[in-house]
């Protein structure tokens, strides 16, 4: 573009190579607009914004590259008020992923949170714990809380889940969970229930009845490993405790 009136529209004045701006049908007049797809928001926002600059600075349907770049590099520092806008979009977003579940409505954060302390055991081609043995451990753990009260851990591991889906967005992982401070006190008074358990008789007779009976019976030394590995982690975390809301 070259002229008076490539210079009143462009960003700096210069001359410079065009650019086509066109609409969906190739025409060179608008870029047209996007229709608001559930969170995706920010991006949207983000492209109009350089959608309408562009339309602005450009004449008879071009724009210069380096129109185009000071514009992309003026909507990056734009900050205040469309920073905060889009900081507010984000949260929303994240806080929409939770609401549909898609991250922990099929992950069941509680059996996640249960099973931690045998991560070691179930991993390798000849685990020292099989995984399908796994039901029977949870079998065992919910028979002893109840369940009540496995219901209500359950809501709070997904609370804590949620928190840290709406900080650290699609970057969330189990990883985060099972570091959080929250999550490490939860199982530390889950383990407190299930080790007092194991020294009762009645939490003894449950825990033979679970690991012997089910679509897969572990062996007893697959089962006592199981037990020490409760036991050896409850020992560790025995300073993690503290106040809790517990369910009744």
């Amino acid at each position: 573009m070259a002229g008076d009136s490539a210079a009143r529209h462009s960003v700096d004045g210069d001359a410079a190579p065009a650019l086509p701006v066109s609409d969906e049908t190739g025409a060179n007049k608008s870029c047209g607009r996007f229709r608001p797809i559930p969170c995706r928001t920010v991006a949207q926002t983000v492209a109009t914004t350089i959608r309408v600059l562009l339309e602005e600075n450009a004449t008879d349907g071009a724009i210069r590259l380096e129109d185009a770049c000071r514009i992309l590099d003026h909507v990056a520092d734009a900050g205040g008020a469309l920073e905060t806008y889009l900081n507010s979009r984000v949260r929303k977003c994240r806080r929409s992923l939770w609401q549909r579940g898609d991250a922990t409505g099929r992950s069941h954060p509680f059996h996640r949170l249960l099973t931690r302390p045998l991560e070691p055991l179930l991993n390798g081609e000849e685990a020292a714990f099989p995984r399908e043995y796994l039901p029977n451990v949870l079998t065992f753990a919910e028979s002893v809380l109840g369940g009540k009260r496995v219901a209500k851990y359950d809501a709070r591991c997904r609370e804590i889940f949620q928190s840290l889906v709406v900080e650290f967005g699609h970057s969330m992982s189990w990883e985060h969970f099972h570091a959080d401070r929250r999550s490490i006190h939860l199982l530390a008074h889950v383990l407190d229930r299930l080790v007092a358990a194991l020294d009762s008789p009645e939490g003894q007779w449950a825990w033979l009845s679970t690991m012997t009976t089910g679509a897969s019976v572990p062996s007893d030394e697959q089962a006592m490993l199981v037990r020490q590995v409760l036991i050896s982690t409850h020992r560790a975390l025995s300073g993690q405790t503290g106040p809790l809301d517990e369910p009744g």
